[in-house]
């Protein structure tokens, strides 16, 4: 992660709580996510806002969260075990092209930045969803 994306205060929890926001059967993307949040501070890229999902609490559907050509990122990180997400997506009707990425034309949701609660600054996470050293916990159905 860039220097410039570990200094922004808050951005992990703002990444989450939009995601909180797609609702089922419907999907955004990672750069749609770092756009929404960049609008309420500092630029954040989308790469920042995949680190952000890849240890959150339980109650962010982080499987609703695709790359930009609607492929399933996750399955290439070791956290899932292959096909998990897309069986979670596919249980809530997210449709499939012939090439296994998501049809984004069909379900594509876009992230609103109003959706997000920024409260007082001072209460922001800063961040860091997980000492670099501590083991991954694999995911969990949200």
């Amino acid at each position: 992660m860039s220097e410039t994306n570990q200094r922004i205060p808050g951005a992990f929890q703002r990444v989450r709580q939009l995601v909180r926001s797609v609702p089922a059967g419907r999907v955004t993307t990672y750069g749609r996510l770092a756009r929404a949040v960049s609008e309420t501070g500092p630029p954040l890229s989308a790469r920042a806002a995949g680190w952000a999902l890849s240890r959150c609490p339980p109650d962010v559907p982080w499987h609703r969260v695709v790359n930009a050509a609607g492929a399933l990122s996750v399955e290439r990180s070791g956290l899932c075990p292959p096909g998990f997400q897309r069986a979670l997506l596919e249980a809530e009707g997210v449709p499939f092209d012939g090439k296994g990425r998501v049809r984004l034309a069909v379900c594509v949701f876009e992230p609103d930045p109003a959706d997000l609660d920024l409260g007082d600054p001072a209460d922001l996470d800063l961040g860091d969803p997980a000492p670099a050293h501590q083991e991954a916990t694999p995911c969990t159905v949200a």
